[in-house]
């Protein structure tokens, strides 16, 4: 479990790379990452990133729209923006989404 000054820290370094961006796909690796079914993570297509914000140990991106992704780092994985040009992300990756400007998140 990450510390909360660590979630803190994960979100205001988070928020300016990825406000304002608008999220082009979105793929799940494991059916036990969605704790949903409505509205489905396919939803997010489409929409605009309006802020990245905490509560308590958990990251929250706000979507246009009000849907709002929370997003639990877990002890050993994180959420880090890279360039699709890199490959795939790494194997400990549960989801994927690619936003505009051509930046993949993991």
């Amino acid at each position: 479990m990450p510390e909360l000054p660590f979630v803190t820290v994960v979100a205001e370094n988070l928020a300016p790379l990825v406000a304002g961006r608008t999220v082009e796909d979105v793929v799940v690796r494991g059916v036990s990452v969605l704790k949903t079914v409505e509205p489905s993570i396919a939803d997010l297509r489409g929409r605009q990133i309006t802020g990245v914000r905490r509560r308590a140990k958990l990251l929250l991106l706000d979507f246009t729209g009000g849907l709002v992704l929370v997003i639990h780092l877990r002890a050993t994985a994180g959420s880090a923006p890279s360039r699709a040009e890199r490959g795939a992300p790494p194997g400990t990756s549960r989801s994927c989404w690619r936003s505009t400007a051509g930046r993949t998140s993991t």
